[in-house]
């Protein structure tokens, strides 16, 4: 077995959140590398998309922040420590491009889970700070990270633009607020 496929293997099944976490991170470290050198392996791109889906399909759980870590890329700090010689432009680039990837691969569910998601805050009238609302908070504002990647043509823009201002104007507090200018 070699190591991306074990790395594979934990990222979608191990039953400790960091592990899965750590797991997953190493798979996305080493496609957005292989992004910046040749372009990403088949194989690779194949586990990121296993643990990216199972992540992000894990509705039954209520462990929002681990799956909102699980579905978050390192970032450029991160991935500059692993160089050595630093490309902050290619590590730029290469991330947005796996990002985008992921986005526009799982676009629909994407957006689904974010709904639902949006549904759920809108629904509670009180803003609550207990780990379960903030998980929800946080995997929420992943999933706008994503879908707000998708911004190649005119229309993508002014979808993704309309999502942000929304999640803004409808935030309950201000890491909703931040998430919504970042995006």
């Amino acid at each position: 077995i070699d190591q991306e496929e074990s790395m594979a293997f934990l990222a979608a099944y191990d039953t400790d959140g960091f592990n899965r976490w750590e797991a997953g991170q190493r798979l996305y470290t080493s496609l957005i590398f292989q992004t910046m050198k040749d372009g990403p392996s088949d194989q690779t791109l194949k586990y990121v998309d296993e643990a990216f889906q199972r992540a992000l399909k894990d509705s039954e759980s209520t462990e929002y922040s681990y799956q909102a870590y699980a579905m978050t890329l390192p970032t450029e700090s991160t991935l500059a420590e692993d160089m050595e010689v630093v490309d902050p432009i290619g590590i730029h680039k290469s991330r947005e491009t796996v990002k985008k990837g992921l986005a526009r691969h799982f676009a629909d569910d994407l957006r689904s889970r974010y709904d639902a998601l949006t549904k759920v805050i809108e629904q509670d009238t009180e803003f609550k700070v207990d780990s379960e609302a903030i998980g929800r908070r946080r995997l929420r504002n992943v999933l706008l990270d994503y879908l707000c990647s998708i911004r190649e043509t005119e229309e993508e823009q002014t979808i993704a633009a309309e999502l942000a201002m929304i999640h803004f104007e409808k935030a309950k507090g201000m890491t909703d607020k931040m998430a919504a200018l970042a995006a």
